[in-house]
């Protein structure tokens, strides 16, 4: 009887911390996706953010922020500012980290919601050495981006 008493309080402590790190996970997510605080110190601090900075600053791109006007618009415009300033760092986070959202990030590329000029942009990537997928794909996605802007890409 000992025993199974005992077996229960394991079983009871493992459920229990097994069910808190998850609510925790949990909470952790919502508290970085849209998150504006992030995006202003990103905007603040551009030029000297770090890989962890701009990591996430990327996470903070979700899809539940599509309702949120405010943070769309000025996340989308650090975005392509951070891309602009710091585009061998940028290069590198979408490149290595796992845990980004790549296809939200891409599409917030293809549609800039401020007009910017995306030549300089496409120059930088460009210029990068390598045959990176994630280079390639940026590439692509300021070519859809400057169609869309009616803006011809030298080259």
């Amino acid at each position: 009887m000992r025993r199974i008493v005992c077996d229960f309080f394991i079983f009871l402590k493992f459920f229990l911390v097994i069910f808190l790190a998850n609510s925790f996970s949990q909470d952790t997510k919502v508290i970085i996706h849209c998150n504006l605080n992030i995006v202003n110190e990103t905007n603040s601090n551009i030029d000297s953010l770090d890989y962890e900075q701009v990591e996430l600053f990327l996470k903070t791109f979700d899809s539940t922020c599509q309702n949120n006007t405010e943070f769309s618009e000025y996340s989308n415009e650090v975005l392509f500012k951070l891309l602009e300033t710091r585009t061998i760092l940028f290069v590198n986070v979408l490149s290595s980290s796992k845990s980004i959202d790549l296809p939200i990030i891409f599409s917030e590329i293809e549609n800039p919601v401020t007009e910017c000029d995306l030549q300089p942009i496409f120059l930088k990537l460009k210029e990068i050495t390598g045959s990176d997928s994630t280079i390639n794909k940026l590439q692509k996605c300021i070519r859809i981006a400057a169609s869309k802007s009616s803006q011809i890409l030298n080259e």
